[in-house]
């Protein structure tokens, strides 16, 4: 307690304190956190001592013990999936919280009840609900606060809700830790005195494998065990009800599709700097003139000051603002920046239009092209089986005119010969 009270008093004294005190005191990051603390506890316990009840309790091997406890990390999924889902298509997200405290201490009522003799299938039943009720709950806490705060905040106030959700897992295992030890010696004392079996009163070499344990003994203490587990899942769906209230008091605001806009004072501030010079005018004097001065009857009261002064502020405000987003180029009307997105529009569709036009005209050309290509392909097709036609041609010519030349040829050798001979 005494350094919880040296942390707040450090962090409201600090200029960027760590964990802001003025985000944390808002009412929906007060309580969110409050249901952190819960969450943390009942996770950190359930990940710690469900799978030293399977290993223990019921003489699980640690991969079996892991095994053990997919139907927990399942729920936990499906509810975080699910969960998310839903609030990102509605923009609700508080029924989804109050429905995670019911799943969350409804499971760890369920899980309390077990023993070391509860079928393994109810269990891991139980655990699903519960770990169904932790996927509900976890990141949609962090949502709601984020949802709240404004956007430079929510870096801060997320890393708040997770700090105090690890701080209240690790108080809440230590304490309950410490609890279940003591119900376990408690359990485990009576079981053996009931057994007949002398107890030692040193303890100092105690351990958890209770492998090579006698069997009557081996059995009381894991019925220890698993009864005490029991007991500690048990306190933990009471913490989780402190949850449930905690959701219930925190208002819903339906989630958010922007940022927070800037505020005119800091959007003043940021106009005045860039332009290098001040548009503070509450420290200028209030000119009154005859637009602002009331009729005579009631020029001389004290409201018909008080009226025209309000008025020349006004009207000094405005111009300031005006001169503030022109010096930040703020669009002041959301419709001119709609219009201007529909002409854009408009003349990419003209534009994509125009690109179809002429592509349709490409195609058409080509198609063209590829027709006559077509026909100048079958028309010299049609010339090559002519030329082949007059080849043939010309060698059965070639060969009718071969003969007579031979006959010829053996002609005139003949008459050579005679006229030789006829000489002699």
């Amino acid at each position: 307690m005494l350094l919880l009270a040296l942390l707040v008093v450090v962090e409201s004294k600090v200029a960027q304190p760590i964990i802001p005190l003025k985000i944390i005191s808002q009412r929906t990051t007060a309580l969110a956190i409050l249901a952190s603390v819960a969450v943390g506890i009942a996770m950190f316990s359930s990940s710690t001592f469900l799978g030293q009840y399977f290993q223990v309790a019921r003489g699980a091997t640690p991969t079996e013990a892991g095994l053990l406890t997919l139907p927990m990390i399942a729920g936990n999924l499906l509810g975080s999936v699910a969960s998310g889902q839903l609030i990102s298509r509605f923009g609700k997200w508080k029924r989804f919280l109050l429905a995670g405290t019911v799943f969350l201490a409804g499971g760890l009522a369920f899980t309390g009840t077990i023993d070391h003799t509860t079928e393994l299938w109810i269990t891991c039943c139980y655990t699903a609900i519960f770990g169904l009720g932790l996927g509900l709950l976890m990141q949609n806490l962090v949502l709601a606060v984020q949802n709240t705060v404004r956007a430079q905040d929510i870096g801060t106030a997320s890393a708040s809700v997770a700090f105090f959700r690890s701080v209240g897992g690790a108080i809440g295992v230590s304490v309950l830790g410490a609890i279940m030890a003591t119900h376990v010696k408690d359990l485990a004392t009576q079981g053996l005195a009931a057994a007949h079996i002398p107890v030692s009163g040193g303890s100092s070499n105690a351990s958890m494998d209770l492998t090579d344990l006698p069997a009557p003994i081996r059995d009381i203490m894991r019925a220890a065990y698993g009864d005490a587990t029991a007991q500690i899942f048990m306190i933990s769906a009471a913490i989780a009800l402190v949850a449930f209230i905690a959701v219930l008091f925190i208002k819903e605001v339906p989630l958010r599709k922007t940022v927070d806009a800037t505020p005119e004072r800091e959007l003043l501030a940021n106009a005045s700097g860039e332009a290098g010079m001040t548009l503070d005018t509450s420290t200028l004097p209030v000119i009154e003139s005859a637009e602002f001065v009331p009729a005579a009857d009631d020029a001389g009261t004290p409201l018909g000051a008080s009226r025209a002064r309000a008025a020349a502020e006004k009207e000094h405000d405005e111009l300031d603002l005006e001169f503030a987003r022109i010096l930040t180029q703020e669009r002041p009307d959301p419709a001119a920046g709609l219009r201007e997105v529909q002409d854009q529009l408009a003349r990419t569709q003209r534009l994509l239009a125009e690109q179809q036009l002429q592509l349709s005209k490409a195609q058409r050309e080509l198609q063209v092209r590829v027709q006559e290509q077509l026909a100048t392909a079958v028309e010299q097709s049609r010339i090559a089986e002519e030329l082949a036609a007059l080849r043939k041609e010309l060698k059965r010519e070639r060969r009718r005119q071969e003969r007579p030349a031979l006959l010829l040829l053996a002609g005139d050798a003949s008459r050579a010969g005679e006229t030789g001979r006829h000489a002699g």
